[in-house]
């Protein structure tokens, strides 16, 4: 490989790597974008009484 096709090589895998990153920060992003649900007392309580006291 001559200079010139290792710097385009070079450039091609950083650009590759670039997008992958942006992709990671936006999957990352994303996630915690997303609504969490924090059970009350009494929600747990329920849901355990339905589960095991049957």
């Amino acid at each position: 490989m001559d200079v010139n096709q290792k710097i385009n090589a070079a450039l091609v895998t950083l650009v590759l790597l670039a997008l992958s990153s942006l992709g990671l920060a936006y999957e990352v992003y994303a996630a915690g974008q997303q609504p969490v649900h924090q059970m009350t007392y009494e929600e747990a309580v329920k849901a355990t009484e339905k589960d095991c006291c049957k």
